[in-house]
C-alpha cells in the first residue's frame, strides 16, 4: 500500500543521480570559490554536512568548522565567509537566537543556513524573523538539497527557501 498523498511521487535514484550530475556540472562551470563556515558541536553532525559539500564542491570550497560559540567567534574575527551553515542548538544550551545576531554583530552580511533536527513552523519563521536565509531540518540534509540551496543562497539560482 503507497502511503503518499495523490499526485505526490518519491525521487528515485536515478532522478537524483542526474540531479546530482546537474549540480556538479554547474559547480564546475561556474569556477565558484566559496569559503564555508560550518558551526556544529556534534563531529557525527560536522561529518553529515562537510563530506557531501567536500564531494560537490571539491577544491572549490574552503570548508571551515567552529565546535563552538567560542569557535565561531574567533573564525568570524579570522576571515570572512561566503555563506555559514548553522546548528540551531549547540550542546551548551545555546541557540540560533544567541548565534545569529553574533554573527550579524561580528559584519557577516552573507548567507546563514540554520539547520535544526526538529523544527515547527513557529521556530522557522522565527528563525528567518532572526537573519537565517535558509532553515532546513536535518533530514532534508542530502547532498543535492544543500548543494543547490547554497548555490541560490549565494546568487546562483532561484530565490532561497
Amino acid at each position: 500500500m503507497n502511503s503518499r498523498p495523490r499526485g505526490e511521487t518519491s525521487v528515485t535514484g536515478g532522478a537524483h543521480l542526474e540531479r546530482r550530475s546537474a549540480l556538479l556540472k554547474k559547480i564546475h562551470a561556474l569556477n565558484l570559490k566559496i569559503k564555508l563556515l560550518i558551526v556544529e558541536d556534534k563531529a557525527q553532525d560536522a561529518n553529515f554536512i562537510t563530506k557531501p559539500l567536500g564531494r560537490l564542491f571539491g577544491d572549490l570550497a574552503d570548508i571551515v568548522l567552529a565546535i563552538s560559540v567560542e569557535d565561531l567567534k574567533a573564525a568570524l574575527e579570522r576571515e570572512a565567509f561566503s555563506l555559514i551553515i548553522l546548528d540551531d542548538r549547540l550542546d551548551a544550551g545555546t541557540t540560533a537566537n544567541q548565534t545569529l545576531p553574533l554573527i550579524r554583530d561580528a559584519g557577516h552580511t552573507g548567507p546563514v543556513l540554520v539547520v535544526s533536527a526538529i523544527l515547527t513552523q513557529a521556530r522557522r519563521a522565527e528563525l528567518k524573523r532572526l537573519g537565517a536565509e535558509i532553515v532546513l531540518t536535518k533530514d532534508e540534509l542530502d547532498s543535492v538539497e544543500l548543494g543547490d540551496r547554497i548555490l541560490k543562497a549565494l546568487g546562483y539560482g532561484a530565490e532561497p527557501t
